[in-house]
């Protein structure tokens, strides 16, 4: 049965609005953008290609935009249990708090997936395909939900066993690495289906139209390849499409089932350990005379504090390490695919570099002063030297970093080689790291967002990781850039990345002394 009153209170918990108008502001701007964007590149497949290409790749969209909300914004929804403490002395059973809650996590990703293709079926509209717009209406509901459950079952599995770990942010931790495997099974998988070394993706010579055409075309050859897109494209499949859609809603419905059915038998017992309070381990405290070491620990502590930042800032270190080991796993298939010289011969730098961005591109060292939430406050009034604060905040996210890194160049010695450049190139990515920890935390650190509610809030709902971004990511670019450029004159990588080391080094102890010293 289906509380709509339930529904509604998750639903205006879940979601809210920034409060900064200048923020809302900008939301609507790049929501907009986005749309905009959308339209342009829907409406140059609607003019050089068919509707059947115009459909596999917003279905393409649609899987990107609902994976990624769903695991950026319904998956730690679903997980948190802080409504029990509201709910529990309410006459609802727990199967309906479980079902409402569940429906409620979906609105997000179901909202992001569908929303832009109301611009697919304009198009679409236009070609007069009326069949095929049915059903893609039809079809793409079920297929958004499908993405959504097939997230939540290895989660509603897990549940069951909660009590069998130590914390909450140990079950998160075990979540995530469950579903980083899905999606490392689906991925291999998809490419030993459609065989991606029989596919030779020439560049040589294309201008960027060309170049646009024959990706596009590419992706239209995957997926088309797939057995469910014959169901939906084909024209003398009518009865293979009511199976199809018949499958879906069977599935859905099933897995919406299992989920709910396992969160609800174990929700009372896992909500009363998840709210236990903290407990800090005094033998792991440091005690010495350093400064320093203090506001480092101070630092880790604001980070123990809640599982949702411990899970985070886990996320943060081992993302990288699993982006840089999906990219050597499937090195011969991107070079059969992308017939490029330049990649080949400098592929260690493309993977360090690739290890590097993902570093960078968190969501924790753009949010460092907003995570203290109300303790912020009270700095003013503590003998806390500042200085020293700061600092501990930036080395703190730069061990993060540097434990991936390190890691990451490991898994390609192992794998490949080890070479000679490798570890000017590991002490040059770490000076990069810290560059980059240096600027990301300045807006942060000028206005932070320190009134929220929920731990989630002080990330997920801070626009502050999107200016961090804005801010330091085109300084470090610039250094790519220069890295890139020297690559292509053939410059001595001792030397260069001796000079682009040099450079970095003096932009930090800039920033430390003009900027952290005396604030």
């Amino acid at each position: 049965m289906m509380n709509i009153e339930l529904i509604q209170l998750f639903m205006n918990d879940y979601y809210k609005l920034p409060r900064q108008k200048s923020i809302r502001v900008v939301l609507t701007i790049a929501i907009v953008y986005f749309f905009m964007q959308l339209f342009v590149v829907n409406g140059y497949i609607f003019l050089r290609h068919d509707v059947s290409t115009l459909i596999i790749l917003n279905i393409l969209l649609v899987f990107i935009l609902s994976g990624l909300t769903t695991l950026y914004f319904s998956y730690a929804l679903l997980l948190s249990n802080e409504e029990y403490e509201k709910l529990i002395y309410l006459p609802i059973s727990e199967q309906d708090i479980m079902r409402s809650k569940i429906i409620s996590s979906m609105l997000l990703p179901l909202t992001f997936s569908l929303a832009p293709q109301w611009i697919t079926v304009l198009f679409m509209i236009m070609k007069f395909e009326w069949m095929i717009l049915l059903k893609y209406l039809l079809f793409i509901p079920l297929f958004v939900l499908l993405i959504i459950l097939i997230h939540y079952v290895p989660m509603s599995i897990l549940y069951l066993i909660r009590k069998y770990f130590k914390s909450h942010a140990h079950f998160l931790i075990v979540n995530s690495l469950v579903i980083l495997c899905l999606w490392g099974g689906a991925i291999y998988s998809f490419v030993s289906f459609v065989n991606l070394k029989e596919i030779h993706f020439n560049v040589h010579g294309m201008s960027a139209l060309q170049f646009v055409d024959e990706l596009i075309l590419f992706i239209h050859h995957v997926i088309s390849s797939l057995p469910i897109m014959t169901s939906l494209l084909g024209n003398n499949e009518a009865v293979k499409y009511i199976i199809l859609l018949l499958l879906l809603s069977f599935t859905n419905f099933f897995m919406f089932t299992v989920a709910s059915y396992n969160i609800a038998k174990r929700y009372k017992i896992n909500s009363q350990l998840d709210s236990k309070p903290l407990a800090i381990n005094q033998k792991r405290m440091l005690f010495s005379k350093s400064d320093l070491l203090f506001y480092m620990q101070r630092e880790n502590l604001i980070i123990q504090s809640y599982a949702y930042f411990r899970v985070q800032m886990l996320i943060t270190v081992i993302m990288p390490i699993i982006i840089g080991f999906i990219v050597l796993l499937f090195k011969e298939n991107i070079f059969n695919l992308l017939d490029i010289s330049f990649l080949k011969a400098n592929f260690f730098i493309v993977y360090s570099y690739v290890v590097f961005l993902m570093c960078i591109f968190n969501n924790q060292i753009g949010t460092v002063y907003s995570k203290e939430g109300k303790l912020y406050a009270t700095q003013k009034y503590m003998p806390l030297n500042e200085s020293l604060l700061n600092t501990a905040k930036v080395i703190y996210i730069t061990i993060m970093n540097i434990i991936s890194i390190v890691i990451s160049f490991v898994v390609y010695f192992v794998m490949e080689g080890f070479t000679v450049n490798s570890i000017l190139m590991l002490i040059f990515l770490i000076i990069l790291c810290l560059l980059n920890n240096l600027l990301a935390p300045l807006f942060d650190k000028k206005k932070p967002m320190v009134d929220w509610e929920k731990a989630s809030d002080a990330i997920k709902s801070n626009f502050n990781v999107v200016i961090g971004m804005v801010t330091s990511i085109p300084v470090v670019s610039l250094f790519l850039i220069i890295h890139a450029i020297g690559l292509m004159m053939n410059i001595s990588q001792i030397l260069l990345l001796s000079v682009l080391a040099v450079l970095a080094i003096v932009l930090v102890i800039f920033l430390r002394k003009k900027i952290y010293a005396n604030t």
